[in-house]
């Protein structure tokens, strides 16, 4: 089980070659892309955010990432987007830390709360009224 977890990961690191950081932003809130070295920083300093593991060819991500735009013009709210295939700098470190930090991750989209350095919830996926969902997640982490 272990095994397949780690060829999950490494398939998701190998799919892509290039690291782009970038910025999304809208009137309010903003999605901001990080790097591993920003990931594990954030991680290690105890930071609060919520954390997206996405891949840009993603049609799934991409869907989400309009619905959180239309969530973020009307909320100040940063989303740390973290695309896995685009950070192989680091390659055998990061699959290690994932793996460590997110055993669950086996898919993405996945948005993750992180308090103080630690998960403490992950969005559930629906099919239905997304932007509904992730409005109700967001309520719920910061209550």
């Amino acid at each position: 089980m272990k095994h397949l977890k780690l060829l999950m990961i490494i398939g998701l690191l190998l799919s892509g070659c290039s690291q782009v950081q970038e910025s999304k932003e809208t009137e309010k809130g903003r999605i901001v892309d990080l790097n591993f070295n920003e990931l594990q920083n954030k991680i290690t300093n105890k930071d609060s955010f919520v954390l997206q593991f996405s891949k840009r060819e993603c049609p799934y991500c991409i869907e989400l990432e309009k619905i959180e735009d239309k969530y973020l013009i009307n909320n100040d709210l940063i989303i740390y987007r973290y695309y896995p295939q685009e950070n192989i700098e680091h390659y055998q470190e990061s699959i290690e830390y994932i793996q460590d930090f997110f055993p669950d991750l086996k898919y993405v989209p996945t948005v993750y709360w992180i308090e103080d350095g630690v998960v403490e919830d992950t969005m559930d996926r629906v099919s239905t009224n997304q932007y509904q969902a992730l409005e109700e997640w967001i309520n719920k982490i910061h209550n």
